[in-house]
C-alpha cells in the first residue's frame, strides 16, 4: 500500500492551510498513490471508495461555492443524495468533509484531471449529472455555475454531446 503521496499531500496541506489543508492534501495524495494502470493502454481502474468520497465532496463543494453562497436547499440535496445512495455512516462523514471543503480554495482543474485519469467515462458522466443537480437545488443554475460545470465536463474529457445531454435534463432549451 503506497503512502508516499498521502504523506506529502498532508504535509504540504498542513504547511499551507492548516489541518483542513492537511485533509485535502491527504485526499489528493490518495488519488496519486492509488493510480494504477489496468492494462497496457494506460487506462486506469475504477476508484476505491475513499477516492470516490474525496473527489465527490471536492466537486460538490466547488459547485456549491461558485455562485457566492451556500444555500440550505443545496445542502439538503447533497444530504439526501448521500443518505439514499450510500447510507447514514458514509453520509455523515462526507458531510463533515464537505463543511471543511466549503472553507477552502480548491485546485479544481488539477483535481478534475486526476479524476479523469481514475474514473471510467460513465462514472464521470454520473458525477457531472450529480453536480448539475447540486447547482439546480436552489431553483436555477446560475451563469457562473453553468460555466464551472462546462469546465468540469471539459476537464473530465466528456464529449460535447454528452455534456449537452446532461445540461438539457436540467435546463430547458430556448
Amino acid at each position: 500500500m503506497a503512502i508516499f503521496g498521502k504523506l506529502i499531500g498532508a504535509g504540504l496541506g498542513l504547511a499551507f492551510a492548516g489541518p483542513i489543508g492537511a485533509a485535502i492534501g491527504f485526499g489528493l495524495g490518495w488519488l496519486f498513490d492509488n493510480t494504477s494502470p489496468s492494462d497496457s493502454t494506460g487506462t486506469y481502474t475504477q476508484a476505491t471508495a475513499n477516492d470516490f468520497a474525496v473527489s465527490l465532496m471536492v466537486l460538490i463543494a466547488s459547485v456549491m461555492k461558485e455562485d457566492g453562497k451556500v444555500l440550505q436547499s443545496e445542502l439538503n440535496y447533497v444530504k439526501s443524495f448521500l443518505f439514499n445512495r450510500f447510507g447514514e455512516a458514509f453520509a455523515k462523514d462526507a458531510l463533515k468533509s464537505l463543511k471543511d471543503l466549503l472553507k477552502q480554495d480548491i485546485p479544481l482543474q488539477s483535481f478534475s484531471v486526476k479524476i479523469k485519469q481514475r474514473l471510467d467515462y460513465h462514472s464521470r458522466l454520473e458525477r457531472l449529472h450529480l453536480l448539475y443537480g447540486v447547482a439546480q437545488a436552489d431553483g436555477r443554475i446560475h451563469e457562473s455555475e453553468l460555466k464551472l460545470l462546462n469546465q468540469i465536463g471539459y476537464y473530465f474529457g466528456l464529449s460535447s454531446a454528452d455534456q449537452q445531454s446532461i445540461k438539457n435534463m436540467f435546463i430547458q432549451a430556448t
